[in-house]
C-alpha cells in the first residue's frame, strides 16, 4: 500500500452519533436468524466506499472477554533508596483475536475509480460514495452473549459492532 494510501486510512475510524457507532466505511450491521444454537444466520455490513484505494472487509464472530483485573499498587520504596523502573502496562483491547469464535467473512472492495488523484485542492472527500452490501451466513454456536465485528485489516479502527445473544434451544 503507498503512502498516500495509508495516510487515507488513518481517519478512517470516527465514530458518529449515539445508537449502533459506525465510521465512515460502515454505515450499518445486522445479523438476523433464530438466534437458538445450530441455526443458520445471516451477517449483512452496509458500506460507503469513498476511498481510491481497495481494502479489505472481514467479520468475524467474537466472545467477549474477561476484564482485565486492576492490579495491586505498587509499594512505595524506603526513602533514599532509587526505584527501579517498571515498565508501563498497556491495556488490552476489548476484543482481540483470541476471543475470535468463527470467522464469517473476508472479501475485498475496489477503489472508488470517481475519487481520481487526490491533491491539496481536490481531496477525497469530494467523491460520490459507491454504496454497498456484503452478506455472510454462519451457524450460531452454543448459547451466550456475542459480539459481531466487521473491521478492515488495513485500520482496525474502521469497524462496526453488535452484540448478539444466542438462547437455549426450546
Amino acid at each position: 500500500m503507498s503512502g498516500t494510501a495509508a495516510a487515507l486510512f488513518v481517519a478512517c475510524g470516527v465514530t458518529l452519533g449515539s445508537g449502533t457507532p459506525r465510521s465512515e466505511l460502515f454505515r450499518r450491521l445486522t445479523v438476523t436468524g433464530n438466534f437458538a444454537p445450530g441455526a443458520e444466520l445471516a451477517l449483512t455490513v452496509d458500506y460507503s466506499q469513498v476511498y481510491p484505494v481497495a481494502f479489505t472487509v472481514v467479520c468475524d464472530l467474537l466472545e467477549p472477554g474477561r476484564p482485565t483485573p486492576t492490579p495491586p499498587p505498587e509499594p512505595t520504596p524506603p526513602t533514599g533508596v532509587e526505584p527501579t523502573p517498571t515498565p508501563v502496562r498497556v491495556p488490552k483491547p476489548e476484543t482481540t483475536p483470541v476471543n475470535r469464535v468463527l470467522q464469517i467473512l473476508n472479501r475485498p472492495i475496489g477503489a472508488n475509480e470517481a475519487v481520481g488523484t487526490v491533491t491539496k485542492d481536490r481531496p477525497f472527500d469530494d467523491a460520490t460514495p459507491v454504496l454497498g452490501s456484503l452478506t455472510g451466513t454462519f451457524i450460531a454456536p452454543e448459547p451466550g452473549r456475542y459480539i459481531a465485528r466487521c473491521y478492515t485489516p488495513e485500520d482496525d479502527n474502521n469497524s462496526i459492532r453488535k452484540t448478539i445473544r444466542i438462547r437455549q434451544a426450546p
